[in-house]
């Protein structure tokens, strides 16, 4: 009888018990997930001379409170490769260290992405990053990069040239000895700010061999408050190769948009 009475009060219990005490908030509950934290975030190489090599230098953490258990890394793509001296599987531990790692392990993993261009052309590939420990989750980014070439540069003449955007390449070349200018005054190209959009190079060869400094950055075009030009003396039939870098943010909405520059001559 005593036994069955106990009974009786331990069943009252629990069902007279509120339901927060027999299930509480998930706020009081223990959070153990992972965080995948990449920096930089994207892969952008923006452009690259053909035979030269652009980087990008990633580092992989974890900003969640259990181990992030990274499986493998990898780059798909041409022109694109990967340097990585880790050895996978790898547990990238949690910035405050609660939960232990059981086997190769730290607190980041470093690793570099290249991009060595063949031709005259953008190109796009992937890296993939897959982990976690029951599952293959994977997490990509976009890469993407152009190869570029003077010994392929558009030509030039004498008074308004079109560039299609930014990180191009053109030669010119002289009729007559002569003074040259080079700007990029444009009235269709107005700029609301006193920054510079365009900037110019300009090389006696492919080689890299820098015209004489002839370059001015002023507020006198009345259209684009700051532009740039230069001005050099050429000889007949000599040939120049004017280059234009990308002067924004990759990301910048005018990036991408063609511009007006102007070749003027002045003949003694």
């Amino acid at each position: 009888m005593k036994r069955l009475i106990a009974l009786i009060g331990l069943l009252t219990l629990l069902v007279s018990a509120p339901a927060s005490a027999l299930n509480p908030p998930a706020s009081e509950s223990l959070s153990v997930t992972p965080i995948l934290w990449l920096v930089p975030n994207h892969g952008n190489f923006g452009a690259a001379q053909l035979g030269q090599t652009a980087s990008l230098n990633y580092i992989l953490r974890n900003s969640g409170s259990s181990v992030l258990n990274i499986k493998k890394i990898e780059v798909v793509g041409e022109c694109f490769s990967l340097t990585d001296t880790t050895h996978y599987p790898f547990e990238i531990i949690g910035p405050d260290g609660v939960a232990f790692s059981t086997g190769n392990s730290g607190k980041s993993i470093s690793f570099k992405v290249k991009f060595t261009p063949t031709d005259v052309q953008v190109y796009t590939g992937k890296l993939r990053i897959t982990y976690d420990l029951y599952f293959d989750l994977v997490h990509e980014v976009t890469l993407i990069g152009e190869g570029l070439s003077c010994y392929k540069a558009n030509e030039a003449h004498i008074g308004e040239n079109w560039a299609p955007k930014q990180n191009s390449w053109f030669k010119f070349t002289s009729e007559k000895f002569g003074i040259y200018e080079i700007n990029s005054c444009h009235p269709d190209q107005p700029n609301t700010i006193n920054t510079p959009r365009y900037y110019i190079y300009a090389y006696s060869d492919c080689q890299g061999t820098l015209l004489p400094d002839g370059e001015d950055l002023y507020p006198w075009c009345p259209n684009d408050r700051y532009a740039d030009r230069m001005t050099t003396v050429l000889e007949k039939d000599e040939t120049i190769y004017l280059f234009w870098p990308l002067g924004l943010h990759p990301d910048h909405p005018d990036a991408k948009k063609g511009f007006f520059f102007n070749i003027v001559a002045t003949y003694p």
